[in-house]
This record gives structure tokens, C-alpha cells and sequence, in this order.
């Protein structure tokens, strides 16, 4: 509080001044920022905007269309799933973390784990790429004009249409974890997938952490590690 509060008389003036001075003003409408449960009332979600404004939106533009922001948006997204490395995950990305944590809950006899991949990939052909995974054994799961979902027993891909990706520099990349790495691989190799080129298909081998794993590079480039959820003993 100041020291020499504002006499009754002074209160006035300085009113009258403010309302005069918005008189002279154009007239606007003032709104929220939004409602309650908007994301603008989230102060976590309110960074998470600022960020994707600061780093996609300004620094990347000017946009051709909505579609390439969409599209710019989900390459942001799977970088900072899979390769952006976190302190607080251990210098490691998000996707990493949650397949060990998944893995090291794995090995508890109590609590086990079944199958399972959570997989976010391009795809240049929909009709193409189901094709190649039904040789996989997948089925379509669900398919629409750009977005498709595979599924074969627990395993489950989603697919979204992007005609303008170049397999060769692709980056995007999902882990499947399985309890039966060699079984998968034997149906797999079933398709006579070369080891080089896209698609590829690897031999299973021990990784440093001591977990086996074998490749697989479908035809739109994207990456696909397999893992087996209780390495046996070397």
C-alpha cells in the first residue's frame, strides 16, 4: 500500500480519465482464453502450446497447408518419443524408458508381461503396406481414406497415410517386445526377406544389454526392433 493513499476526489479523476480514455478507443470484444477443462487453463498444457508454437510452428513455416502441419506435427511427436534423450528418464527417450520399465517388469514371475508393441508409422501406399504385413500375418484391424491399423494376435501397428516420404531417410522406428523372439522371427522369415535393402529382415543377436533382438525395415523405410521379453542366459 502506498504511503500517500489517494484521496476520494483524486479516485474520481483518475476514473474519469480511464473511462474517457477508453471511449476514444475502437470497440472490442474481450474473450477467455478458454473454458474451463480447455487446455488453456492447464498451466502443464499451456507449455506444452507455447513449446509447439516456438520450435514447429515459427521456427518451421511458413506452412504450405494444413496437412503439412499435420504432418510436421506427428514427425515432431515420434522425435520426442523416440529420440529425444530425457534426464529424468535416465538420458534416454521416452519410448526407451517405457520399454524397460515394461521389460524389468517382465521378469517378475508374479506380474507378467504378454506381447506387445505401441507403434505410430508413415506409410507412402496404405494398400501396399497391408500387403506387406499380411505376410507377416497381420490383418487389417481398422482402415479409413488415410489411417490404417494392423493387428496379428496382440501385436497392433497404426498407419498414417504420408505419399511424400522417402523410405531411405526414414527415421520413425517402433519396438516390439515378444516372449518368443525366435518363433516370431521363424514365421517372419518365412517371407524370404533379404538382410539388406528395405525391406530387410536380421538374424537375431545379443544386444550389450545382454537382450537378443533381430531388425525389421518394412518397405516404407520404418524400423522395427524386436525384442524378446526374458533374454535367456548366454
Amino acid at each position: 500500500m502506498s504511503r500517500f493513499p489517494l484521496r476520494r476526489q483524486d479516485k474520481t479523476m483518475e476514473l474519469a480519465e480511464a473511462e474517457a480514455l477508453l471511449a476514444r478507443m475502437p470497440t472490442v470484444t474481450l474473450r477467455s482464453v478458454g473454458s474451463v477443462g480447455d487446455s488453456y487453463d492447464n498451466a502443464l498444457a499451456e507449455t506444452i502450446n507455447g513449446l509447439f508454437k516456438t520450435k514447429v510452428i515459427r521456427r518451421r513455416g511458413p506452412w504450405r497447408n494444413l496437412e503439412a502441419v499435420e504432418f510436421d506435427t506427428l514427425e515432431r511427436v515420434d522425435c520426442l518419443n523416440n529420440r529425444r534423450l530425457l534426464e529424468p528418464t535416465g538420458n534416454m527417450p521416452p519410448a526407451e524408458a517405457e520399454a524397460r520399465y515394461y521389460a524389468a517388469r517382465a521378469h517378475r514371475e508374479d506380474d507378467p508381461m504378454p506381447d506387445h508393441v505401441a507403434a505410430n508409422l508413415p506409410a507412402r501406399d496404405l494398400d501396399e503396406t497391408a500387403a506387406f504385413y499380411a505376410w507377416l500375418g497381420f490383418g487389417v484391424e481398422y482402415r479409413s481414406a488415410d489411417w490404417m491399423v494392423l493387428r496379428r494376435d496382440a501385436l497392433e501397428l497404426e498407419f498414417f497415410l504420408h505419399p511424400d516420404l522417402e523410405p531411405a531417410s526414414s527415421w520413425h522406428n517402433a519396438s516390439v517386445w515378444v516372449a518368443d523372439l525366435d518363433a516370431l522371427h521363424r514365421a517372419w522369415a518365412a517371407g524370404e526377406l533379404p538382410p539388406e535393402g528395405a525391406p530387410r529382415l536380421t538374424e537375431p543377436a545379443y544386444l550389450p544389454s545382454g537382450y537378443r533382438m533381430f531388425a525389421l525395415v518394412d518397405p516404407n523405410g520404418s524400423l522395427l526392433r524386436c525384442l524378446q521379453l526374458r533374454s535367456p542366459a548366454r
